[in-house]
């Protein structure tokens, strides 16, 4: 063995010449990357997400109103007289039939 290995290993028979090398080896990340890798939206995600559910919310607002306009005309249209009135109708039919 060299020299310079005997100095490097410790107590155990480690050469603690490599632990050092692999301290200083660590790549660099970024923080935009780091979050990529979390899985934390960004700003824009949210600002996507705000925007469709807005989206969403006008679309049920707008569904809602044209089934209380619906909902309105059924209750003061005449439908029942007119069913009962052709309901009339076809019974005469039947009866000059007969």
């Amino acid at each position: 063995m060299k020299t310079d290995e005997i100095d490097n290993e410790n107590s155990e028979g480690v050469n603690t010449d490599n632990i050092t090398n692999l301290e200083h080896k660590t790549p660099d990340i970024t923080v935009s990357t780091l979050v990529h890798l979390l899985g934390v939206p960004t700003k824009d995600e949210f600002n996507i997400l705000d925007k469709k559910i807005d989206l969403v919310f006008n679309k049920l607002d707008s569904l809602t109103s044209k089934l209380n306009m619906l909902a309105s005309d059924l209750s003061t249209s005449s439908l029942n007289s007119t069913l009962e009135r052709i309901d009339e109708q076809l019974l005469s039919i039947k009866d000059k039939i007969n």
